[in-house]
C-alpha cells in the first residue's frame, strides 16, 4: 500500500491550483469517501479525469462520485472495497455496475484470474499495455525495474 505521508486531502488551494493546471494534469485518482470528492466537478470542468480508487468508500457513495463526473477506477479490486456479499457492493460494485472505465493488473498476483473473468464479462475491453502476458524477467517502468520471477506483466 502507499505510505501515509504521501496522502493528503486537498485544500480548497491545492483544488485551485490542480484546476488552473488542467491542461497538463490528465488524472487524478482520489477516495469516493473523502471530501476531496466534493471537488470532482470542478477537476471535470478543467479538463482532468476523475478516477476512484484507494478507496473503503460503499457502493452508494462510489456511484455519487460516478453521478459527480468521476468517469474512471484505479486498478480495479486493489485498495478498494470488494463486493463482500448480496448485500454490500463496495467500489468493485459500483464500478462493475456503471458505465465507467477502469484499469486491472492482469498478473495472477494484483488480482485473481477468476475475478479478472467476471470483471471480462461485465466491461469491455478496449486497450491492453504492450507487455501484456509476455514471459519477461523484468519490467522497466520509467522510475523502477521490477523483477517479475517468470510470472506474466501487465
Amino acid at each position: 500500500m502507499h505510505s501515509p505521508e504521501y496522502i493528503r486531502e486537498i485544500s480548497p488551494e491545492m483544488k485551485d491550483f490542480l484546476c488552473e493546471n488542467g491542461d497538463v494534469i490528465t488524472k487524478i485518482t482520489i477516495a469516493a469517501e473523502n471530501p476531496t470528492s466534493q471537488y470532482i466537478p470542478d477537476f471535470v470542468k478543467s479538463g482532468i479525469i476523475v478516477s476512484i480508487g484507494h478507496s473503503n468508500a460503499t457502493y452508494e457513495t462510489t456511484k455519487e462520485a460516478f453521478r459527480k463526473g468521476a468517469t474512471f477506477a484505479t486498478h480495479l479490486h486493489n485498495a478498494m472495497s470488494p463486493i463482500s456479499s448480496g448485500r454490500a457492493m463496495g467500489v468493485v460494485g459500483a464500478v462493475l455496475d456503471s458505465d465507467v472505465y477502469t484499469g486491472i493488473i492482469i498478473d495472477g498476483v494484483h488480482v485473481n484470474y477468476g475475478n479478472i473473468k467476471i470483471d471480462k464479462k461485465s466491461k469491455v475491453i478496449n486497450y491492453v499495455s504492450s507487455p501484456i502476458l509476455l514471459p519477461q524477467q523484468e519490467q522497466v517502468l520509467s522510475w523502477k525495474v521490477l523483477p517479475l520471477k517468470g510470472k506474466p506483466f501487465m
